[in-house]
């Protein structure tokens, strides 16, 4: 890390590097930044415990606190016993492929420590993977939504092999597994010189070369490289593959193609006969997946391929058949292409070949005639007291038949098998053939699973095969059958078959340290075996040359702080201590070697020098920790560094392009519709002023955006900037608001909801913006200023112009509401609108009252009830109609009822007979019985105001509840029926004696005194005026703002019966 950047800079340039590291989409891009993070945060990738909770307290920001939430998950599995259950395992994987990346995650969860190696420096292939459910939800669980939000987001679960690989090799990085690329593994080497286990790699220098591991892992596909594997194969009747790649332009004709889940000729005999007649292809079945490329696989029929020329001669064996020199490639990029076209409906013209890893259009022919699969999935070698595990996974395992999919889903099932045959390996307390023997039994019913016959609760998967196959037996194969795969120099290990079953599950409680054997003679001195190996190390230092005894690695003094740099450069510079003496480096690799690698010093770096006053076996052991430190470790490699400011400039070159691609997209739109509605055609310096303006547009917020980044890297807690919680829970609540109520204005249409420039405007306010444009681009400085005020601004200001009303239109759908017949619950309830009620609304608006005259009525209301509430409620004292809220009643009553008059008027009924609804919903007088109906026995029930009591069926004179009746609109008076006796005839029903309601003063004098006044007094009934409206309207512009709707809606019935009251809730808001 840079010395002159703060601890607090550095964490926050890591965070900045680890958002491009989420949004990266090249194997460079994700390495680079990462080791980029490394050296910053001065970390170095490691075992879980030791890596993964250092970098998470280095990164803090919100998209990292998501991850760390899954990956703690994960990792909090009782399998993976806190990530120790394989501590102290080193493991090799061969290829970054998507199963070798898996092999490698769950490794690194069990807390081994994991290198990667993978022949290419890029991610080059183009294919794409169906997956089974269990994948989703698998990676899902390691974040793959956070790295690629659209990940399963389509019709069909698929994802490219590109989009898979960069995830999976995130998350690996993440956790701390090593990753190497351009590095092709050559062969294993057996323990020689005091060594274990290490790998002939290519290049031969490369510092990979000297790790050494316990665990190989072979993920490098169908060619895997690894020795001692037998194959199996399986083979059926011919079958000719192909797979084409076309390149993804992400356009809008691209988007509306449909995607083929694999369509074979017996479903579907019409679709291929006809692309035989058509095309001369002859097909058995074909695939289609969209995603980074679009992606065909199809298998083709013999006697097609030699008609169309693709295939030269025809011969027995397939592979004589399919040779590159007998297939002529142009005609079978022909043949892919018309396929894809008549496929497709040939809706994706101009179809383009991607480009694969060597160059050449991405397409391949293949026989799948002959399936191969592997005898066993693991073999244990055994020399000079080190152990080898080698198993076999993905493709190298069990070669996958494409038509079914299963693929990526048997190849991730077969990594989490390799990651528990690893940690039983790691456990010390199970013999190897037993692990050997359980590895066998998992691996007998790989062949056999489907996503019918797992485990249903695919969310519970885990490395134990037991959370994943139903019908598992772990001891299917005996110990005896796997003896050959134990390749040993120690005969006493083939006799063990101890197997500890607690272990399985839990781990072993106590970590056993692996004492490895130093020396290959026991007649060779310690010391010796130790010069030997550091001279190994730093053989390219002059100064090793000179080193002729164990001692001298300390009274040198450059020999411990060389050591440590090759290592671990982060820790010692070495040009820094050019101008130091001898006691003075030991004395700082002393420190270095006892603060960071936990080896307790033993001398000074004075004592060091003459190594008099310390026992020889003393400073004999010390140097052995250090050498057993480093030993088998990978030395520092100078990976090529990746250019952080030059990767901002070329994103932010990037993103102005993409936003420069769409100004010009919305600009030719923007000229589409202008031609299309016959307006002023935009010309070529309207269109440069508008690019001008929005790349300026684009660099502002670059600079802003500059800002921000650099306010939150230097941690400005006093700016005034909202913090970015506030920022976030603003941007929710907007989101929520424009979720539930929608932009009001971009729904009206109205110019001030969209960004300049990019209103799909038409007609005469499009035509003034254009001429305003052109005379102000043509005319220059000279050109005169319009007077006119412009429309938009009065759009924004909420001023109503008559142009945006078109008033027949909305007469037109005034009479095509009153022609509709259904005027049940689900009619549209949308206002009746008349050229009168609009005129006279938009002159209210215009004449507005003075402010003494405006307020007037509403001052005389509240002091109405200012009175009532002094005076108390009255309604049932006095005589009727006499009393504070009937008379107020009646006067909105009398306000109000020449607009229902007019509107009634208006309103013509389609046949003689049907019943006149009145547009108010509130009356004074019950429809049937025509008696006055109070609020507290008033109902409301398709537009007509009733008494609770007259809402009853008209053949059988039941009492109906709200939401429980049929009603009949053809009847001129309106009848109500159960939803049974629909439009039957009404019922004669014998009269039954009613109880008499006359009660005597006597018995109303018992009850109270003041009701026994109120009965002596007569009730007189109140004359109001007739009414057509029958009801109140309330008129919102009366009141200055918009007002809140307080309806009295009776929904007693069902709360009376002990039911609670049901709303009715609309589609939409059914969904999250």
């Amino acid at each position: 890390m840079n010395p002159a950047i703060s601890e607090h800079e550095a964490a926050g340039l890591a965070a900045e590097m680890f958002d491009h590291f989420c949004a990266a989409t090249t194997m460079r891009q994700i390495l680079g930044l990462y080791r980029n993070m490394c050296d910053i945060l001065q970390l170095r990738p490691g075992p879980l415990n030791e890596f993964y909770p250092k970098f998470k307290s280095k990164i803090r920001n919100w998209k990292a606190q998501a991850l760390w939430k899954k990956f703690d998950a994960r990792a909090s599995h009782r399998a993976y016993n806190k990530g120790t259950a394989a501590s102290g395992t080193r493991v090799l994987v061969i290829g970054a492929g998507p199963c070798g990346l898996r092999t490698a995650i769950e490794a690194q969860l069990l807390g081994a420590k994991v290198v990667v190696v993978e022949k290419r420096d890029r991610i080059s292939r183009n294919n794409v993977l169906h997956l089974w459910p269990f994948l989703i939800t698998d990676l899902k669980a390691l974040g793959a939504k956070k790295f690629y939000g659209k990940f399963c987001a389509g019709s069909i679960d698929h994802i490219s092999i590109r989009q898979l690989q960069c995830i999976l090799l995130k998350v690996a990085l993440i956790l701390g597994v090593e990753v190497h690329e351009g590095v092709s593994f050559t062969r294993e080497l057996e323990p020689k010189d005091g060594c274990g286990w290490r790998a002939a790699v290519s290049p031969e220098d490369h510092a990979v070369s000297h790790y050494e591991f316990d665990v190989l892992i072979g993920a490098d596909g169908k060619r895997n490289t690894l020795e001692g594997f037998k194959r199996k194969e399986f083979r059926g009747k011919l079958a000719i593959a192909i797979t084409a790649n076309f390149i993804n332009k992400k356009t809008e004709a691209e988007a509306k193609v449909e995607e083929i889940s694999g369509v074979a000729f017996i479903f579907n005999q019409s679709f291929f006969k006809e692309l035989y007649q058509t095309t001369g292809i002859d097909l058995e079945n074909i695939v289609y997946y969209k995603d980074e490329t679009h992606y065909f696989v199809m298998t083709a029929k013999k006697h097609s391929l030699l008609d169309k020329g693709v295939i030269m001669q025809d011969y027995a064996d397939p592979a004589e058949l399919l040779s590159s020199a007998n297939v002529d490639t142009t005609k079978l990029l022909d043949y892919a292409k018309e396929a894809a076209n008549f496929s497709t409906k040939y809706q994706m013209p101009n179809l383009e070949f991607a480009v694969n890893h060597y160059g050449k259009p991405d397409v391949a022919m293949f026989d799948f005639t002959s399936m191969f699969a592997a005898d066993n999935s693991c073999k244990i070698t055994v020399r000079k007291n080190y152990r080898l595990l080698s198993c076999l996974v993905g493709d190298s395992l069990l070669e996958p038949f494409w038509p079914t999919g299963s693929g990526c889903a048997r190849g991730f099932l077969s990594s989490m098998d390799a990651a528990y045959a690893i940690k039983l390996f790691s456990n010390p307390k199970n013999s190897l053939l037993a692990v050997l023997a359980t590895r066998e039994s998992i691996y007998r019913l790989l062949a056999q699973t489907t996503p019918e016959n797992l485990h249903r609760d695919i969310g519970a998967y885990t490395v134990d095969p037991s959370t994943r196959y139903p019908n598992l037996n772990k001891a299917s194969v005996n110990m005896i059958q796997v003896k050959h795969l134990l390749d040993t120099d120690d005969p006493a290990l083939l006799e063990q078959t101890f197997l500890d079953s607690n272990a399985l599950t839990t781990g072993p409680e106590v970590t056993v340290t692996k004492q490895r054997k130093r020396r290959t003679n026991d007649t060779v001195p310690l010391g010796i075996v130790l010069l030997r190996w550091v001279k190994s190390q730093l053989k390219e230092n002059q100064f090793v040359q000179e080193l002729s005894d164990a001692s001298q690695c300390f009274t040198n003094g450059r020999v411990l702080c060389t050591l440590i740099n090759r290592y671990r450069p982060d820790l010692v510079n070495l040009e820094e201590l050019q101008g130091c003496s001898a006691d003075e480096c030991n004395e700082f690799a002393f420190a270095i070697l006892e603060d960071h690698l936990g080896i307790p010093r033993v001398m000074s770096g004075q004592d060091s020098l003459s190594l008099t006053s310390v026992d020889s076996k003393q400073w004999l052991n010390y140097l052995e920790q250090i050498c057993e430190v480093f030993r088998g470790e990978i030395p520092h490699v100078k990976h090529p560094k990746l250019d952080y400011a030059e990767f901002k400039q070329k994103q932010q070159i990037d993103s102005m392009e993409e936003f420069a691609k769409l100004r010009r997209f919305a600009v030719n739109r923007m000229q589409a519709n202008a031609a299309a509605s016959g307006g002023v055609s935009t010309t070529p310096a309207i269109m440069a002023a508008a690019s001008a303006t929005g790349i300026r547009k684009t660099s502002i917020y670059n600079e802003e955006e500059r800002a921000k980044r650099s306010r939150k890297v230097l941690g400005a807690e006093s700016s005034p900037i909202a913090s970015p919680q506030t920022d976030t829970t603003k941007r929710a609540k907007k989101r929520r608001s424009y979720e539930k109520f929608g932009n009001i204005d971009r729904e009206r249409g109205l110019a001030a909801a969209y960004p300049r420039g990019l209103v799909g405007a038409d007609g005469e306010q499009f035509s003034d913006r254009i001429r305003s444009m052109e005379q102000r681009i043509g005319g220059g400085r000279h050109a005169p200023a319009t007077e006119k005020k412009p429309k938009d601004l009065l759009r924004a200001i909420g001023k109503i112009d008559s142009n945006d009303w078109n008033v027949k239109e909305i007469e037109k759908k005034i009479e095509l509401s009153k022609k509709a017949t259904d005027i049940g619950k689900s009619r549209e309830r949308v206002p009746k609108w008349n050229r009168e009620q609009f005129l006279a609304r938009q002159n209210k608006l215009t004449q507005q009252p003075d402010g003494e005259e405006k307020y007037k009525e509403f001052d005389s209301s509240i002091k109405a009830i200012d009175k009532q509430l002094k005076e108390g409620h009255n309604l049932d004292l006095g005589e009727r109609g006499k009393n504070k809220v009937a008379s107020i009643a009646g006067q909105l009553q009398s306000s109000k009822q020449h607009h229902h008059q007019h509107q009634q008027q208006n309103q013509k009924s389609t046949s003689k007979a049907a019943l006149v609804l009145t547009s108010s919903g509130v009356a004074e007088k019950c429809h049937f019985c025509q008696q006055r109906v109070y609020l507290m026995e008033k109902i409301s029930a398709e537009n007509l105001t009733l008494h609770r009591s007259c809402l009853k069926c008209h053949h059988c004179h039941t009492n109906l509840r709200l939401g429980g009746y049929a009603f009949d609109r053809d009847d001129p008076e309106g009848k109500f029926y159960c939803t049974q006796h629909f439009k039957l005839p009404s019922k004669t029903v014998k009269p039954v004696p009613k109880r008499s309601l006359q009660r005597t003063p006597q018995q109303i004098a018992a009850q109270s005194p003041i009701a026994a006044a109120a009965a002596a007094s007569p009730a007189q009934q109140p004359s109001t005026p007739d009414s057509k409206s029958s009801g109140i309207n309330f008129d919102l512009l009366d009141r200055g703002e918009t007002p809140e709707r307080i309806e009295f809606e009776n929904a007693d019935e069902a709360i009376s019966d002990g039911e609670a009251a049901m709303e009715v809730i609309d589609e939409n808001e059914w969904t999250d």
